[in-house]
């Protein structure tokens, strides 16, 4: 099974951050990762910034704010911009700058509302995982000692560990929803 190509930004963020070659992990192993971080999200409404164009403004340019979002080439389960009523808009009709989290139409579209339905990664806590499954992989190996010669191998394991928790520091923090049960609504 070969990754979705939507994918394809974010493997290769997290391959680039966990120093990880398509030797160790092919991109379905990475993909894999990504998905245990993901979060589904609909009906997200866009921030529209609207330009003056001589005594009209136009409405071109929309943001959304998730960071690390699935690409339109994954398909309309992975990525949707929608109307009001929330019915598709064609791929057709602007395209995504990823890293700038914008959409830009080719058309003005009229002061009117738009929303993104899709999925989002926390490429952090990810790295973090291919860290770890890295010192997992390190903890077998031994210390050697010959003649001159001392190799410890044993410090790729507190090195790997290491970056683990630097990136599951730098990942963003998790939002908790807390429902009291003993409360009538």
């Amino acid at each position: 099974m070969a990754a979705r190509s939507g994918m394809e930004h974010l493997i290769t963020i997290v391959r680039s951050w966990a120093n990880a070659g398509t030797a160790e992990y092919d991109d379905d192993a990475i993909q894999g990762v990504l998905d245990r971080h993901r979060a589904d999200f609909r009906f997200q409404p866009l921030m529209a910034r609207p330009y003056a164009v001589v005594n009209d403004e136009r409405y071109q340019d929309f943001y959304y704010p998730q960071r690390y979002v699935e690409g339109t080439a994954s398909g309309t389960i992975a990525w949707r911009v929608q109307d009001s009523t929330g019915a598709a808009i064609d791929t057709a009709n602007y395209t995504v700058n990823y890293d700038a989290q914008h959409i830009y139409f080719t058309n003005d579209q009229a002061g009117s509302a738009r929303y993104l339905t899709g999925r989002a990664y926390d490429v952090h806590r990810a790295t973090a995982e291919v860290w770890r499954m890295k010192a997992a992989d390190a903890a077998e190996r031994f210390d050697v000692k010959t003649d001159n010669h001392d190799l410890k191998r044993s410090q790729l394991y507190d090195m790997y560990m290491k970056q683990a928790e630097r990136f599951e520091r730098q990942a963003p923090a998790r939002v908790v929803t807390m429902v009291r049960s003993d409360a009538q609504f």
